[in-house]
């Protein structure tokens, strides 16, 4: 493996002899060696953008693993490549095995810990899971708390999956977001303080204060991009930073800068394949400047790019094909729009009709085309009837109790 490290060999062959070594391990039944090997081919592929092998890889190395902890290692990092490619049910699949393994060798800190990741994923990205449930994350969270009771950094890992995104009425607070940061920050743990930091942006959206909510997206990418984003956890921060510091850009009116972030996610080296999510996104900041051919042309990539992956559904990627679907409604092509109207509903898992409710940019979207055709009276009801709009209908102000 010394020679394969220290060769001038172009990365793809590269590669391929690392695969060879592995084979090679595997047959003379050295587990260990192997494993190694694929934990160590795991990071080179997700640092070059091969997210579907490197992911592959590490539970490969999970299951050539001498010792539980080594695969317990090697599988937390299999969830983290997973969220990098919004695949939530093979995250969650993922923590909970490596809460097995790491019980398994004893290190009940590390297991309760994965078992703080699994809730937290439940929690904070509910858009990985494609229209279904997520499932209860209070099971995980008393098993986590079971396993290390008075662990300062399993506390603040539980505190993060429950506070830092729940709330009076499934939202944080400000206050309750805060006092989840600090502890995070207790512990000195970039990715916990990075999620923590996440979850206090959604607070203050939710609380109508849209340029605190902006200011502290950017302060969370300036300090990620500080950090090594050699692991996968850590570059998954990065990316969702980016993602969240995009949406409060379109949200503060700040449309230069929301390209700028969503630019940022696009040019990320471990999404150099995964190209339909490094455009997720592209498409919004540029419809809503006005640069109808970006978004149009953006989003037949994404299209073709999506369907190569398997066109997998995930609710909280939909901002992309409505913010495409409005493009083609300014332009006029009302059938294109249609067509992308149905392709928001399959990435969201709900029936055609309800493609454009319950998401907040839907009803902002919708509500762009009914002025467009002159229909102010039914544009204002769609803004201002009942009903619930998440995280985006905070973003942009949709509801009756902001007009």
């Amino acid at each position: 493996s010394s020679d394969v490290c220290s060769s001038d060999l172009p990365a793809a062959a590269l590669l391929d002899e690392a695969r060879q070594a592995i084979a090679w391990a595997m047959a003379d039944a050295e587990p260990g060696h192997s494993a190694e090997l694929a934990a160590l081919l795991g990071l080179a592929l997700f640092a070059t953008g091969h997210l579907r092998e490197a992911q592959d890889r590490f539970e490969q190395a999970a299951g050539l693993g001498a010792d539980p902890a080594t695969a317990a290692a090697a599988l937390r990092r299999a969830a983290a490549v997973a969220r990098c490619r919004v695949r939530g049910a093979d995250a969650l699949r993922l923590e909970l095995a490596a809460s097995d393994r790491a019980s398994a060798a004893g290190d009940q800190v590390a297991a309760a810990l994965a078992l703080a990741g699994a809730a937290e994923l439940l929690t904070r990205f509910p858009g990985m899971f494609g229209g279904v449930g997520v499932g209860d994350p209070v099971p995980y969270v008393a098993r986590a708390g079971a396993l290390a009771p008075g662990d300062a950094h399993v506390a603040a890992a539980v505190d993060v999956a429950v506070n830092a995104y729940a709330g009076p009425g499934g939202r944080p607070t400000a206050e309750q977001a805060r006092q989840t940061l600090a502890a995070a920050a207790a512990v000195n743990d970039p990715v916990l303080i990075s999620s923590a930091l996440d979850g206090l942006s959604a607070a203050l959206l939710f609380a109508g204060d849209i340029q605190a909510a902006h200011r502290l997206a950017l302060e969370r990418v300036s300090r990620l991009r500080a950090t090594d984003q050699g692991e996968p956890a850590a570059a998954l921060e990065l990316k969702d930073a980016l993602h969240v510091a995009t949406f409060c850009a379109l949200g503060a009116g700040h449309l230069g800068v929301a390209m700028d972030m969503a630019r940022g996610q696009h040019e990320l080296p471990f999404l150099r394949e995964s190209r339909d999510v490094a455009d997720d996104e592209l498409m919004a900041p540029a419809v809503l400047r006005g640069d109808l051919d970006a978004a149009i042309e953006g989003g037949e990539r994404f299209l073709r790019d999506w369907a190569d992956a398997g066109r997998p559904a995930a609710r909280g990627r939909a901002l992309t094909p409505a913010a495409v679907a409005l493009a083609h409604g300014l332009r006029g092509n009302a059938r294109t729009r249609e067509k992308w109207l149905d392709v928001v509903a399959e990435m969201r898992g709900v029936p055609r009709s309800e493609a454009s409710r319950g998401t907040g940019y839907g009803e902002l979207f919708e509500a762009i085309i009914l002025l467009r055709d002159d229909c102010p009276a039914e544009a204002f009801e769609v803004l201002t009837a009942d009903g619930d709009r998440g995280l985006y209908g905070a973003v942009f102000q949709i509801g009756r109790a902001h007009v």
